[in-house]
């Protein structure tokens, strides 16, 4: 389950998931927990990384309403909480930009 390998860190399993299955990449367990919010909790860099690659969402929220870099930030894993700051910052861009250049 890519939910478990993220949490765990195991990238190559990640990286197995995502390429040769249907894994959807924000899937939630049952606490509201995505693969990128338990990969930042654990301080897994490289599983975020991918995670990041596939467009998993920063700014989905678990029960605790905590993203991932929240998480991130609370469990004291500085690197993986700035790289994910840069993420996020880079997907809101990303999501201006679209609305500036959409054609209502």
């Amino acid at each position: 389950m890519l939910l478990d390998a993220a949490a765990k860190g195991d990238a190559a399993r990640v990286r197995s998931f995502l390429l040769h299955s249907a894994a959807e990449v924000d899937v939630r367990n049952r606490k509201g927990e995505t693969a990128l919010i338990l990969a930042a909790a654990g301080g897994h860099m490289d599983v975020v990384q991918i995670l990041k690659n596939v467009h998993a969402d920063p700014f989905a929220i678990g029960q605790d309403n905590l993203t991932a870099r929240g998480r991130a930030e609370k469990a004291g894993h500085c690197r993986v909480a700035s790289a994910l700051k840069a993420y996020e910052e880079f997907c809101k861009k990303e999501f201006d930009e679209s609305e500036y250049f959409s054609s209502d």
